[in-house]
């Protein structure tokens, strides 16, 4: 006879069993800026307060809590925090269950797309890594966006040719030590855009 003790139980096997599951099948389609923009509930640069675990009691397992301070919101943004919950591994060393799960380094500043939150708290950054970019300080004071800003990536299909140009012209190339390279975006161009994409949905 199932009692009100096993529903935290229950809740958990179930959670992993779907976790497993997404390991196994989940496949990433690659989505441009306004795809993303118009799939996020929440759109907005933030700087990193805090990460840590905790036990959530609904899923009877851990999650990580990654607390944000909003410097600019975008898109759905209510509070001056904004607080993202993901399912954590039980294993050693994994981060999730959930491959691509992006983490955040404590006191990075981020532009992040996230999801709504599910009836149990959770959330997930929308597009996996591609709803996850760092921001950064130039040697010439500038700032600028770290991702995908490439035709056949974030570029790919926008409506607006206009828009396109802009953010290829703002856009330039940074290769490391290692030799990969990676397309910075000029944050107050890309700010100005994704004002106007916020606005159309």
């Amino acid at each position: 006879m199932m009692t009100r003790m096993h529903l935290p139980l229950i809740a958990g096997l179930i959670f992993t069993t779907i976790g497993a599951e997404l390991s196994r099948g989940t496949s990433v389609r690659q989505h441009n800026l306004e795809q993303l923009t118009g799939m996020a509930s929440q759109v907005f640069v933030g700087d990193v307060i805090s990460v840590s675990q905790e036990f959530e009691p609904r899923i009877n397992g851990p999650v990580w809590v990654t607390r944000f301070e909003v410097v600019r919101p975008i898109k759905g943004v209510q509070s001056s925090q904004v607080v993202l919950r993901q399912i954590a591994s039980r294993v050693p060393g994994q981060f999730s269950p959930i491959p691509g799960t992006p983490s955040f380094a404590s006191k990075g500043q981020f532009l992040v797309f996230l999801h709504g939150e599910s009836a149990l708290g959770l959330s997930s950054v929308v597009g996996v890594y591609q709803g996850r970019m760092p921001i950064i300080d130039l040697p010439d004071g500038r700032k600028a966006v770290v991702g995908s800003f490439r035709e056949n990536m974030l570029l790919n299909g926008l409506s607006d040719p206009a828009v396109k140009s802009s953010l290829l012209k703002s856009t330039t190339s940074l290769t490391n030590r290692t030799g990969q390279s990676t397309r910075l975006a000029d944050y107050t161009t890309l700010m100005g855009i994704l004002d106007g994409m916020a606005g159309a949905h």
